[in-house]
């Protein structure tokens, strides 16, 4: 019989011998409320069957007179007169086992055999009065077995550490030497899966005697459910499956999961401390944020692109117009429009408009956040959606982060810096590849004895009579780019768009378009090197700049042409259904062949200025002289 509170180890090495009861008394009130009992062994337990060499009862005390009669009858007093009966259940069947734990253990799924546990809560056995444990003679040698009694104040620790704190010093926790077997620690905030964690463990050896197992630890979460073991465990990564981004909320409702549960069970008779230490590992964290924002990193980039070119258009727009000339000389002298280059027009950006719209997506992700968990809210979707308010929203999820936790609110602005680095970073690339590919074209026509791209020289009497179609930038065309004539164009574009509707896909169409446009460009940069000329290089940073949009839409078609092109190889010719839109690349094929040809987009100038000589008369040019001009 043992002591209340006092822990039971059996370590024995015999093989022969009588069978022992061990007996430990289970608290009553108020430990019962919130402490346990476990039992860890590397022996099988009896299950009533004769198989194992432990047997693990809860008894209770029966009344002298009771007349009960059992299946199983032990009598553990070797005649000893003065006895008391009790009448017990055999526990064997709520065990649980667990991968053994050794200090040759490597990975859970070693092989070995695994050890049995038990664990129930005191609530759950307080009808009995006594935990029994019988030791049977074995021929095994070297078994062992630790059952105890404990409170949760000391098995369970609960950290309450947000976020930012977790991010910014991590977690250092140490377990003092009068620790329980099984101590378990509670974070509740570690429950996203986009962080990674290096968890740490370092125990002091024993320095009394070796020690009876080697410490194990456990990950899991309650929802969704799942759970990992580290055996002989010095630490290592921490990843969760809890709540992710874009997935909807739990069945069952409510906000965040309980968190991460770690599940240390270390050797109590070794009286020495452990330290666990938790932190987040950045590089972890950033391969899972790339992983589980894998859209984002196509879709931010393409809306910094859309930016910047809106800005050279602006640009190109506002300048070089035929504003109010006080001289003639002065509205002759008049340039074109400049069209600048996608740095120049990222540089300009990243000085005005860039900054303002990642500031304003944060707070709008905020926002969203913090709006779908008011019920206010939930109110006003359910009377447009004609649902209950007590429904789950499959739907909520679906906007922006697709969290609703207001933490992650810096992931806005972190991307966005990414997506600039990555258009800076793919337009020099895709410049370094243009001067790459001009340099090679212009040697191959200089070896095949072609005459070069020529030089426009504009007249007087050309800029008096085409001054509108060179300050719009359509009178750009050369040599260069009039390599077939509008016919057989013509005849080319419609046998694509017949071929788009009939047997490929559009995303071929696409790809095509896209290395058109490539060839497009190389042309533009080899002319505007010889010809040195503004408007050529005004429509190589436009031809450029529709390239550099093009590339970062390519990605989001390849998928289905991959899969095209498979079936064409296993020869399976059923057609895509949906992928035979003609209008969802039309207006790129026009594109692209307007500016093979060496055309550009027109400049809009109607909401800036009106025509100069009917709203601002110079006084001191007769009416036959501005006919003159005129004509």
């Amino acid at each position: 019989m043992l002591r209340h509170g006092q822990r039971l180890v059996l370590r024995s090495r015999r093989t022969s011998g009588l069978t022992a009861a061990h007996v430990m008394p289970v608290p009553l009130e108020p430990l019962a409320a919130d402490g346990k009992y476990t039992l860890l062994t590397n022996q099988k337990l009896d299950n009533g069957d004769g198989q194992g060499s432990l047997t693990v009862l809860f008894c209770s005390v029966l009344p002298i007179h009771s007349k009960l009669v059992f299946p199983q009858n032990l009598d553990l007093t070797n005649g000893a007169p003065g006895g008391s009966k009790l009448a017990c259940k055999n526990a064997a069947p709520d065990v649980s086992y667990l991968p053994a734990s050794t200090n040759t253990s490597v990975n859970a799924f070693d092989g070995s055999a695994p050890f049995s546990y038990l664990q129930f809560e005191l609530s759950d056995i307080s009808d009995y009065q006594f935990a029994t444990v019988i030791e049977k003679p074995s021929e095994t040698s070297d078994r062992w077995a630790i059952a105890e009694f404990s409170t949760s104040d000391k098995s369970t620790v609960t950290v309450s550490r947000g976020h930012h704190q977790l991010l910014a010093n991590g977690l250092q926790l140490t377990l003092p030497p009068s620790r329980p077997m099984m101590t378990e620690l509670k974070i509740p905030e570690v429950h996203s899966t986009l962080f990674a964690y290096d968890l740490t463990v370092n125990r002091r050896l024993c320095g009394h005697s070796e020690e009876i197992f080697a410490p194990m630890l456990r990950q899991y979460i309650a929802e969704p459910y799942e759970s990992k073991y580290f055996v002989n465990t010095r630490g290592g990564n921490i990843n969760v499956h809890g709540i992710s981004p874009y997935m909807p909320p739990p069945l069952r409702g409510g906000g965040a999961s309980e968190g991460l549960s770690l599940q240390l069970w270390s050797d109590p008779t070794c009286n020495s401390t452990v330290q666990v230490s938790l932190k987040v590992d950045m590089l972890g964290s950033a391969g899972k944020l790339v992983m589980r924002y894998r859209s984002v990193f196509a879709a931010f980039p393409l809306l910094v692109v859309l930016i910047v070119i809106r800005k050279q258009f602006k640009v190109y727009d506002v300048t070089g117009q035929f504003n109010c000339a006080r001289t003639t000389d002065d509205m002759l002298t008049k340039t074109p429009g400049v069209f600048m280059s996608f740095s120049e027009s990222m540089d300009v950006c990243l000085r005005t408009s860039l900054p303002f719209i990642f500031i304003a997506l944060t707070f709008f992700a905020v926002s969203l956040s913090k709006a779908s968990q008011g019920s206010w809210t939930r109110g006003w979707l359910s009377f447009l959606t004609g649902t209950s308010q007590k429904s789950v929203d499959f739907n909520v999820n679906d906007l922006m982060l697709g969290t609703q936790d207001p933490f992650l609110w810096f992931l806005v602005p972190l991307f966005g810096v990414i997506s600039v680095g990555i258009c800076i970073a793919g337009n020099y690339l895709i410049t370094i590849l243009m001067h790459v590919f001009a340099f090679v074209y212009g040697w191959t026509r200089s070896l095949s004895g072609g005459q070069g791209d020529g030089r426009y020289v504009y007249s007087v009497l050309n800029v008096f009579t085409h001054r509108d179609k060179i300050a719009n930038g359509r009178f750009s065309r050369t040599a260069s780019f009039a390599t077939t004539a509008g016919r057989q164009r013509l005849i080319t574009t419609a046998i694509l768009l017949l071929l788009i509707t009939t047997l490929i896909p559009y995303q071929f169409a696409y790809m095509v378009l896209t290395i058109v446009q490539l060839c497009t460009c190389v042309r533009a940069l080899r002319l505007a090197r010889d010809t040195d000329s503004g408007t050529h290089y005004n429509f190589y940073n436009y031809a450029t700049s529709m390239l550099v949009l093009m590339l970062w839409v390519l990605p989001i078609n390849m998928p289905v042409l991959i899969v095209w092109i498979h079936n064409l190889a296993v020869h399976w010719l059923t057609p895509f259904s949906t992928h035979h839109n003609l209008l969802a690349v039309l207006p790129l094929v026009l594109l692209v062949e307007v500016m093979s040809a060496g055309n550009m987009t027109p400049r809009v100038t109607g909401r800036y200025v009106l025509p100069p000589l009917a709203s601002h008369p110079d006084p001191r040019i007769s009416t036959d002289s501005r006919t003159e001009h005129a004509s």
